[in-house]
């Protein structure tokens, strides 16, 4: 029958340790890049509540929780917050023991779906004559434990089953528009491929995606349905001269239930100027926003007198999932010879900083780093492109914990880099106020 596990002190400080790093890390490998939404999110198990409970099924959950802390996020039934709808679509861990008069101990772990489908069960019984009790259960418990680890890897083959057995399913689509970004002339038109995926890297096919046009110009057509490698493309018509954008989304329905969005911006210039091409006294300015399933990246960075001297950033990376909600804020400069040639290249540095809200582990974290890489200007076709190569970020957040304290974690990660974004050539009234 199941039961409700006692949860000892050590085993609930591992676990909001193991879901902050785990959370932690999930942010890092997104700074700068949309790469934290394309990663699938962590999903969420809801463990059973503190009680009187054999010490049997108490070392199961700890071995299990313990094994797989930072892989999943792990909420317990009495600290779950009831005033989210995050825990709609998490999954339910139940333990099953032996009655304590029962001739042969035995334990299970059962892990269901949020609709009550099993994801998977691990079950063992031992001989109580062939080992001293308190060493069975212990085996009993580590075996369980690890049938079950990783536990991550069992939901995902969960989830891509049912993404593949039922049309319109995925995990956490994502929509990639190549270029991000257009500068045309007016009457011109330009072609933007779409590629829809899901946050593991699997193309997803015969997906409708609806294109909506703000600003100028138009886009043809504004219904695509993606192929069987996940490609669609739309193309993009000009009219007059001004600034607009593409908005590209796709809703689909998570294993779990619920629905998602996956959304994407291409940015267009229209402009009586040839694309890329600096004018007398023209600045020079290069800004991308990118979203995709809860994360939205901006980055807007100018160059007062065209590609050459010091060129200033700043960017925004907002989060809007379960696991974390806040804007990080950074800004940064790097500086190019007074007239550049392609392939110029130079040291950037950038600070990062702010607030997160992480509901695992009880509140607000404060984040500060910095990262380092090199900016290169490209030239290709006459038009000038701005990219990022290399580099790593580093730096530190302080958060209180519960039954831990105040704790300092520090970080470090590779940066990875979007494509090479277009070099716009206007007049900024900033730069000449």
């Amino acid at each position: 029958m199941p039961v409700l596990a006692r949860r000892a002190p050590f085993g609930r400080r591992c676990l909001r340790l193991g879901a902050l790093r785990g959370l932690l890390l999930g942010i890092a490998a997104s700074l700068l890049s949309i790469a934290a939404a394309e990663a699938c999110p962590l999903p969420t198990v809801i463990v059973p509540a503190s009680t009187d409970a054999p010490a049997l099924a108490s070392m199961a959950l700890d071995a299990l929780l313990d094994a797989n802390a930072g892989e999943v996020r792990f909420v317990s039934a009495s600290e779950a917050p009831v005033q989210t709808g995050s825990l709609d679509e998490a999954y339910l861990l139940e333990v099953e023991v032996a009655e304590p008069d029962a001739a042969r101990p035995s334990l299970a772990l059962q892990l269901t779906d949020p609709r009550g489908a099993r994801v998977v069960r691990a079950a063992a019984s031992g001989d109580p004559d062939a080992m001293d009790a308190a060493d069975l259960e212990r085996a009993l418990a580590l075996q369980v434990a690890s049938d079950l680890t990783p536990l991550r890897a069992w939901i995902r083959a969960h989830q891509r089953t049912l993404r593949d057995a039922h049309e319109g399913i995925a995990i956490a689509a994502h929509l990639h528009a190549t270029p991000g970004a257009l500068t045309l002339a007016p009457g011109d038109a330009a072609t933007v491929a779409l590629d829809v995926i899901d946050c593991d890297g699997t193309p997803l096919a015969g997906r409708e995606v609806l294109v909506a046009v703000r600003g100028v110009g138009r886009v043809e057509p504004a219904v695509l349905v993606s192929d069987a490698t996940g490609s669609a493309g739309f193309g993009y018509v000009s009219e007059i001269a001004g600034e607009g954008w593409a908005d590209v989304r796709h809703r689909f329905e998570r294993p779990e239930g619920g629905s998602g969005l996956a959304e994407a911006l291409v940015e267009v210039l229209v402009t009586d100027a040839m694309p890329g091409e600096p004018t007398p006294g023209s600045d020079a300015l290069v800004e991308v926003t990118t979203s995709a399933e809860g994360v939205t990246v901006h980055s807007r960075m100018v160059s007062c007198g065209g590609l050459g001297g010091t060129w200033d950033g700043v960017s925004t990376l907002t989060f809007e999932l379960p696991e974390v909600r806040g804007t990080l804020e950074a800004e940064g400069s790097f500086t190019f010879p007074a007239e550049p040639a392609p392939d110029a290249r130079t040291d950037a540095s950038w600070s990062l900083g702010g607030v997160l809200l992480l509901p695992d582990v009880g509140g607000d974290v404060d984040f500060t780093g910095s990262w380092s890489y090199g900016a290169v200007l490209r030239q290709v076709d006459g038009v000038w492109y701005l990219e990022g190569e290399g580099g790593s970020a580093s730096g530190s957040v302080v958060a209180t914990i519960p039954e831990v304290g105040r704790i300092t974690i520090p970080m470090a990660w590779p940066i990875d880099h979007g494509p090479p974004a277009p070099v716009r050539f206007v007049d900024l009234e900033a730069c000449h106020d």
